[in-house]
């Protein structure tokens, strides 16, 4: 599996690994999702671009996966499938992101919620690679 899910209490810890980056934030994704839905039968019908930037990898991971829970929450769109086009760094202390995240409209009867979600916690998310050997992690606070 390119994601662990660790729980502590309401923190779960996710974590990624993949050959690169955009790997790992793409499954980073599956893994939000998967805590909060069974996410194995949603059809990718509906897409939503998404642009993301912060001051380092780290927290352009929570950003990417704070940026999907927002987009979950006010869509109210149920993603399954995540492309990362491209992670770039733009300047010095900068980096961006571009993206899409696929799914379908949530129905309470298809997508029983397993976990509620509050929050990616920012200070504790963690990037770290090379060699075609990543690895992001963040808390993710549940209620």
């Amino acid at each position: 599996m390119p994601y662990r899910i660790t729980e502590e209490g309401n923190n779960i810890t996710l974590t990624s690994e993949g050959t690169s980056y955009t790997h790992v934030f793409q499954d980073g994704g599956a893994g939000l999702f998967s805590l909060m839905y069974d996410i194995e039968n949603v059809r990718g019908d509906k897409r939503v671009d998404i642009v993301v930037d912060a001051t380092s990898m780290d927290t352009l991971f929570a950003a990417w996966l704070k940026d999907l829970l927002e987009r979950n929450t006010i869509n109210q769109i149920v993603f399954s499938e995540f492309s990362v086009a491209t992670i770039q760094k733009v300047h010095d202390t900068q980096y961006l992101l571009t993206g899409a995240a696929y799914g379908e409209d949530v129905d309470p009867a298809k997508h029983i919620l397993k976990k509620h979600v509050k929050d990616v916690k920012v200070s504790t998310a963690t990037c770290e690679g090379a060699d075609k050997n990543y690895i992001c992690q963040s808390v993710i606070v549940t209620a």
